[in-house]
């Protein structure tokens, strides 16, 4: 069961073979985690490899491979939890899980200045000094509750919008909206690939 909740910490250690093990999902280790299996090139090795940076005191001589990819799929169940969106399902990106197309709004790798500067200039939060520090669950929360104002939200609401009727017979306007999405469209497009750990390792 995955608990997001304001009377309980974050998840910070995980049940594996009768021991509890420290689980580290500070949001540096969480975006590399979720880039890496969202590579269109993901290779087992990698994804065996992220077990261990999200787990650091596991020792691969105590897990099978089935024990890592269940652990693996439950990191991202709780990653991608939202208690909004399609029935609760959407991914750190804010895409519906079920959605079968590859849009998404902002990346955290495209977007990093954006997201920088909007934690700092709206949270008084530093990224750079939180590195290995913040969890993952705060750093959601606070990036969701962002406020129009800040530049992340700005570029997000212009890869979003969609002119409505009258904004349409305006050209200037529409115009001046394409030369917006153009310029700050996201330079690659994805394919959901939640499920890359089942698909790439095959029938654990």
């Amino acid at each position: 069961m995955l608990l997001h909740s304001i009377v309980e910490k974050p998840l910070d250690h995980i049940h594996i073979n009768g021991r509890d093990y420290r689980v580290c999902l500070t949001f540096d280790k969480v975006i590399k985690f979720y880039n890496t299996i969202d590579s269109k090139h993901v290779s087992e090795r990698q994804i065996i490899a992220s077990f261990f940076e999200l787990v650091p005191d596991a020792q691969p001589k105590d897990f099978t491979l089935s024990q890592i990819i269940k652990a693996l799929s439950f990191f991202m169940d709780y990653i991608n939890y939202s208690p909004y969106g399609s029935q609760g399902r959407v991914d750190m990106t804010g895409q519906a899980l079920a959605q079968s197309s590859d849009t998404k709004y902002y990346d955290f790798f495209q977007d990093a200045q954006i997201i920088y500067a909007s934690f700092l200039m709206y949270a008084n939060i530093d990224l750079y000094d939180q590195i290995g520090k913040l969890h993952w669950d705060k750093f959601q929360a606070i990036l969701m509750c962002l406020p129009d104002e800040s530049m992340f939200r700005k570029v997000v609401d212009i890869r979003q919008r969609q002119p409505n009727d009258e904004e349409r017979k305006d050209g200037k306007f529409v115009a001046s909206l394409n030369q917006q999405k153009e310029y700050y469209k996201l330079k690659d497009s994805r394919q959901l690939k939640n499920n890359a750990i089942s698909r790439q390792i095959g029938g654990v």
